[in-house]
């Protein structure tokens, strides 16, 4: 994706694992939304043009952003779990 041009954000999710899957769940979205805010805020992502691609765990994290956020124009979800 860089090659051709795109922004490609592959942020840290520190997770504080509580046994409680839920609360992973929730942990998510702040994680990822914080760097996209910081790339946008920087000029270097446009709002209105941020996609999300993730596979197997990061799958999850796909259905995560989406369901908790606005932020994502796109979503691919590849082999994500969909129930811990």
């Amino acid at each position: 994706y860089a090659a051709r041009g795109f922004v490609v954000l592959i942020p840290s999710m520190p997770l504080v694992r509580t046994g409680d899957h839920p609360e992973v769940y929730r942990q998510i979205a702040p994680n990822v939304i914080s760097a996209v805010d910081r790339l946008i805020e920087l000029g270097i992502a446009d709002p209105d043009r941020v996609g999300i691609l993730g596979q197997s765990f990061g799958g999850y994290g796909v259905f995560a952003l989406v369901t908790q956020s606005e932020r994502f124009k796109a979503a691919v979800a590849i082999a994500g779990i969909s129930d811990l």
